[in-house]
This record gives C-alpha cells, sequence and structure tokens, in this order.
C-alpha cells in the first residue's frame, strides 16, 4: 500500500480583521434552544394553511348536513382566530436569539481592540491582519 500526502489549503476573502466574542454558557444553552417567537410563527401558519383548507371546502362544496356544516365551521373559526392570535404574538414578541446576540456584539465594541490581539499583527501581501 502506497501512502498518499494530503494537504489542505485555507482560501479566506481579503477582510482586515477577525473578530472574536466570548459566549458563556448559559448564552449557549438558549442559543441551542432556539427562540421561542420561532414558535409562534410555526403554530399560526399550521394554523392558517388549515383555515384555508377548511374555508375552501366551506366555499367550494355544497353540503347538505347541518352537523357537518357547523363542524367545518368551527374548526375554520377557531384557527383563523389562533393563527391570527399567533402570528400576532410572533410579530410582538422580541426574539430572544437576537437579544442574545446584541448582548454578546456589546460587549466588544467596534475599534476595540486588547493588547493581546494588537501583538500578533501579520502582514500578508502588503495588508497588515
Amino acid at each position: 500500500m502506497s501512502t498518499q500526502q494530503f494537504t489542505s489549503e485555507v482560501i479566506t476573502p481579503k477582510t482586515h480583521k477577525v473578530v472574536l466574542y466570548f459566549v458563556n454558557e448559559t448564552e449557549l444553552s438558549v442559543l441551542e434552544r432556539g427562540s421561542t417567537s420561532s414558535l409562534y410563527l410555526t403554530f399560526g401558519l399550521a394554523l392558517l394553511s388549515i383555515f384555508s383548507s377548511f374555508a375552501i371546502v366551506l366555499l367550494s362544496t355544497p353540503i347538505s348536513s347541518d352537523r357537518v356544516f357547523y363542524v367545518f365551521f368551527i374548526i375554520a373559526s377557531v384557527s383563523l382566530i389562533s393563527s391570527i392570535v399567533l402570528l400576532i404574538l410572533w410579530r410582538r414578541t422580541e426574539d430572544e436569539t437576537t437579544g442574545i446576540i446584541r448582548c454578546i456584539k456589546e460587549r466588544f465594541p467596534e475599534g476595540e481592540q486588547s493588547e493581546s490581539t494588537s501583538r500578533y499583527n501579520v502582514e500578508i501581501d502588503g495588508g497588515t491582519f
């Protein structure tokens, strides 16, 4: 068997800086869990599609039984009202993930450079990194 030599190449865009943000354990768990507002959006859209399905059936199919008509009408009404409520809640709640990311970014304001990073400036192709 011959041994093959593997090489790796890292191609990066020509940027002038790399910023590292420090994240503590609780922030990481919140980011991993995701936000609750996305659940509002998911259920709101699902209920909106249920409403549209039942509304199309009510408007396009003649239903002879009153009982079936009332069941379809109640399901369509409840799904419409609940989808509107959930979509309003989704729109009004501040995204938890956005708040955490904003908090993390505020720890390291633009233009601030620590002493430990300034000694690692490397000049590549005429630019300082």
